[in-house]
């Protein structure tokens, strides 16, 4: 399907596939993109995923304007240019041959190997989908998150307990599912039957709107936040918010984690509708609110996004996720970034799962209170690599966070048992040992320095552990050390 995208006046950025609040929004010229075989792909770009999208690396072009990496169309001569950092130069003009030219944005037939010259240049396999190049191997779409998991991979799918599959929405991006039918109807095994409700998106009232701060971009938030919030400050007690409650209390496919999507989840619906199905052609609520008295509403038929009076009465389609699913299920390979924006960091020697770490350090801190408030903790002391607190750091997180004592707070830890990232909220300060395979991996993983990194396993009274990233010390360093580095993990 050739779809134009819309330019206004002429310059535009990815416009309905990356929400205008985010970043990565690259600017391209009026373009005929196959939007079937591509969708993917901006969604991957909206992502920031570096291989895909054009960056600032270089000086702008002009003429118009443009960082380097920008497509344009140039109506006088019927030719597309990209811009090299300096001038507007033909694509032609770029090797498109198997060799390849690094840094340049390139569309070929390519039979030809994956090779650092070649970092960037998509290609399609000749058989059923696209492929960008990694700089050693032509890697699918699929794997760089973009399907959903075993069983209902492509967007549409009917998965075994009956959701459908919806693909990924920011700023989570992790598997999303949306009922089979529209609120109000079910699905008779062939249909959807029923008449389908409309529910306001407060509590029906025209008078006593309330602001509930339900601004997020992730609606599993946004619903939390509705349902514990009264709708009409004009009536006593707590008055729900339809809308949000409707999904908060469903019951649908064996699941109870339902809720109402952001306008982020009800775009990425959008976008999708035909393969979803069984949607009305009309206007839904998301879970976003504009104001005291308006909230963001869906447009089906034309995919826009609009404000509307909270008490008005529309159509609903709820959504779920599985945070338990693997981010990076279709890697074994330590560096990988996965689908959530965190990277694959290797198995655990706490567990034998999988370990994700974050893409760059925290901010340094002391292990206790920054005090010589020394206090041996009831962890077991690792003084070697054998004791149980070298390999437990999740155990040994959430017994430092939940200490309350001389040293306490114990700051390393608690950045990590504070932290949310990526969509994740159970990232911990790893131990020792699984500190080591941050080590071992670290090259992969990036973004580490040459210097201490604080591990959450104990040596004495006085000391913890950590490892120097130089040299692979396995050392130890006074607990209140304020300049040793942290860098969280979760499985």
């Amino acid at each position: 399907m050739l779809k134009k995208i819309k330019s206004n006046p002429e310059l535009m950025t990815i416009a309905g596939l990356c929400p205008t609040s985010y970043a990565h929004k690259e600017v391209f010229r009026p373009l005929y993109i196959d939007m079937t075989v591509l969708r993917c792909a901006f969604i991957c770009m909206c992502i920031g995923a570096t291989t895909l999208s054009p960056t600032k690396a270089f000086a702008d072009c002009t003429a118009p304007s443009s960082p380097s990496g920008g497509i344009d169309y140039d109506d006088t001569t019927k030719t597309r240019k990209i811009c090299d950092g300096t001038n507007w130069k033909l694509l032609e003009e770029f090797d498109y041959s198997t060799s390849g030219a690094r840094q340049k944005i390139q569309i070929a037939n390519d039979t030809g190997g994956c090779t650092g010259e070649k970092t960037g240049r998509l290609r399609y396999n000749g058989t059923d989908s696209w492929e960008y190049c990694n700089g050693s191997a032509w890697v699918p779409f699929e794997a760089a998150g973009c399907t959903g998991p075993a069983g209902c991979s492509e967007v549409g799918d009917v998965c075994a307990d009956g959701t459908v599959y919806a693909g990924m929405a920011a700023p989570v991006y992790e598997p999303t599912f949306v009922t089979r039918c529209d609120a109000g109807q079910t699905w008779s095994g062939a249909a959807c039957t029923g008449t389908r409700s409309t529910l306001a998106w407060n509590n029906g009232n025209t008078t006593g709107y309330t602001t509930t701060g339900a601004t997020n971009f992730d609606g599993r938030i946004n619903t939390a936040t509705l349902v514990g919030v009264d709708s009409n400050s004009a009536s006593g007690g707590v008055q729900p918010h339809l809308a949000a409650q409707y999904c908060d209390t469903l019951n649908l496919h064996g699941k109870t984690d339902w809720y109402l999507p952001s306008i982020s989840e009800t775009h990425m619906i959008w976008v999708s509708r035909n393969e979803i199905g069984n949607i009305v052609l009309n206007t839904f609520h998301s879970s976003n609110e504009r104001d005291a008295t308006n909230s963001f509403v869906q447009g089906i038929t034309n995919g826009g996004q609009y404000t509307d009076s909270k008490d008005n009465a529309r159509y609903v389609r709820c959504a779920r996720r599985d945070s338990t699913l693997d981010p990076c299920s279709t890697t074994t390979t330590p560096g990988t970034v996965c689908s959530d924006g965190s990277v694959y960091a290797g198995i655990s020697t706490d567990n034998g799962n999988k370990m994700f770490t974050t893409p760059a350090d925290g901010p340094q801190n002391p292990w206790n209170n920054d005090t010589f408030n020394w206090i041996d903790t009831a962890m077991v002391n690792c003084t070697t690599t054998a004791q149980t607190s070298c390999n437990t750091g999740e155990a040994n997180t959430t017994l430092l966070a939940g200490l309350s004592d001389a040293a306490s707070p114990y700051m390393a830890a608690e950045y990590c048992d504070d932290l949310v990232a990526h969509g994740k909220s159970d990232w911990y300060l790893p131990a020792l040992n699984e500190l080591n395979v941050l080590y071992t991996n670290r090259a992969a993983i990036g973004g580490f320095s040459a210097a201490l990194y604080w591990s959450s396993s104990e040596q004495n009274f006085e000391w913890a552990r950590n490892i120097n990233f130089s040299n692979g010390t396995l050392s130890y360093n006074g607990k209140s050390a304020e300049t040793t580095n942290v860098r969280c993990v979760r499985n």
